[in-house]
């Protein structure tokens, strides 16, 4: 028996990295079922159980919301919020004590591969699904100036249920890993997963990440291809006209530049209201709350229902009035949940994580760090399990990696 689960220790670490295909709950079993081998692995070989301080810094933000729910005599009242942070208490306990063997250079790498499949199989399950509940033609349908396809990704599919934000980061995640495997050797498999990607992204109207996996493809051809000058040109020629056509031809795209462009100097009111103009109120009450309560926050638990008094405040609108919004931005939603105390610890666990993550010169890399701070920047990104599991995911395997081994994972 020791030696089956001896076996099946090194592949429980797979199901974590599954994690967009899965439920949120069905993440957290296969995280116990990792957690249970790894207890087994630390008590059998005896290895240290008492956390080293270089990796407590990753569970600052548990540590943020704990601490500020203790000082405000809050912390049963404040378990649900605890609960959304939990993962940054276990995620870096369980691969402290996990086994070194977990973490070499090939099976990270078969990690991140892994991450990318399951987001290449999601893509076409999605389209799959869609088809199965729609015409084809309907592919290209708008639906309240947006595309029925995403709409449908968004509310419309009972199981494999992750939002748009977290699902393009990781596909612009992928298309980085992708880039930097075609450097070191040409594949039809990852060219055609960069072409998934890219198409996908549009078709999901997630402007950031529309924006940012554009300029990394351009970025690439400049930095990466051997090709020759005026071939270079010619080639980032031929993407931005295809970026542009996409542009218009994507369900829903003009809709929502031109959203952006008419709503943004436009107030909500009654039920004329839309994404940019509502994320403007939002963030309009982040500031005036922040005004009031910038030293000490207004609580964890209070903050959905100061920011909804906010909306009573100042909007005659119904945009609020069956939805408690958040702020959407995390370093808001630390600063008004804790004070500036838990605002600066958030930036020193940023920075910490950061320092580290330089260490690997790495494209991929480099855009995942991109990529996660810019999402804190406009959604309450690390509120969701899956924008916990993903930022862990990558940041204690290459800690765990590079702990061990000292050398950059990415070397060819």
């Amino acid at each position: 028996m020791n030696k089956f689960l001896d076996k099946v220790y090194p592949y429980t670490l797979f199901p974590l990295f599954a994690f967009p295909l899965l439920k949120e709950n069905i993440s957290m079993i296969f995280l116990g079922v990792f957690a249970l081998f790894t207890i087994r692995y630390s008590l059998i070989n005896k290895t240290k159980t008492i956390i080293k301080s270089n990796w407590l810094v990753f569970s600052i933000p548990f540590f943020i919301v704990v601490i500020a729910s203790l000082l405000r005599g809050e912390l049963v009242k404040n378990l649900g919020e605890i609960n959304h942070v939990l993962l940054f208490l276990a995620l870096p306990i369980f691969f402290f004590l996990s086994s070194d063997e977990l973490f070499t250079k090939e099976k990270i790498v078969h990690y991140f591969k892994f991450l990318i499949y399951c987001c290449a199989v999601l893509i076409f399950i999605y389209i799959l699904l869609f088809l199965v509940n729609h015409q084809f033609y309907e592919l290209f349908a708008t639906k309240y100036n947006s595309s029925l396809f995403r709409d449908f990704v968004y509310s419309k599919t009972n199981f494999f249920t992750i939002h748009p934000a977290y699902l393009t980061s990781i596909t612009l995640f992928g298309t980085a890993f992708c880039i930097e495997e075609l450097k070191a050797r040409f594949s039809y498999l990852y060219l055609l997963l960069i072409i998934l990607f890219f198409s996908f992204t549009f078709l999901l109207l997630t402007k950031l990440n529309i924006v940012l996996i554009t300029m990394l493809i351009l970025y690439s051809i400049f930095r990466y291809s051997k090709i020759k000058i005026i071939y270079k040109f010619s080639l980032v020629l031929l993407i931005a006209v295809v970026s542009i056509i996409l542009i218009y031809i994507t369900p829903g795209m003009m809709l929502r530049i031109l959203e952006v462009i008419n709503s943004l100097n436009t107030e909500p009111i009654g039920a004329a209201y839309d994404s940019t103009n509502i994320r403007k109120a939002i963030y309009t009450c982040d500031f005036l709350l922040i005004k009031e309560n910038f030293w000490y926050g207004v609580g964890f638990s209070e903050l959905k229902l100061e920011l909804l008094n906010c909306f009573n405040e100042n909007y005659q609108s119904d945009f609020y009035k069956n939805h408690l919004y958040l702020t959407h931005n995390y370093f808001i939603y630390v600063l008004l949940g804790s004070g500036i105390f838990g605002l600066i610890s958030l930036l020193y666990f940023f920075y910490k994580s950061y320092s580290f993550l330089l260490n690997f010169k790495s494209l991929t890399i480099g855009v995942f760090m991109l990529n996660t701070l810019l999402m804190c920047m406009i959604e309450d990104y690390f509120y969701r399990q899956n924008g916990i599991l993903f930022f862990l995911l990558i940041l204690l395997s290459l800690f765990k990696f590079h702990s061990k081994y000292k050398t950059n994972l990415f070397d060819k």
